[in-house]
């Protein structure tokens, strides 16, 4: 029987921040994603595997509520991407 571990508070998550989901194994490339958008319903994430950016949506209830995701780190993507994308426009 699996239990479902879940937190009395919800887990705050912004654009930026890394998830890691318990749910995928350690090599599993969607162990580690981050976080583009925040809605009602869902979540959705990026990660990179065999040289591809791949996108992950995860029910928003289950990565506020859930104990197998967690916020483990922040990148300012937002702030990543403007810099890249003045950079190229530019040169």
């Amino acid at each position: 029987m699996q239990e479902h571990l879940t937190r009395s508070e919800p887990q705050e998550v912004h654009i930026g921040d890394i998830l890691e989901n318990h749910y995928a194994s350690d090599n599993n490339p969607l162990r580690k994603t981050v976080v583009i958008a925040v809605g009602a319903y869902y979540v959705t994430c990026v990660y990179a595997h065999k040289g591809r950016i791949c996108k992950a949506n995860y029910y928003t209830r289950d990565v506020h509520y859930n104990e197998k995701f967690i916020v483990v780190g922040h990148a300012d993507i937002v702030k990543m991407l403007d810099a890249v994308i003045n950079k190229e426009n530019e040169g």
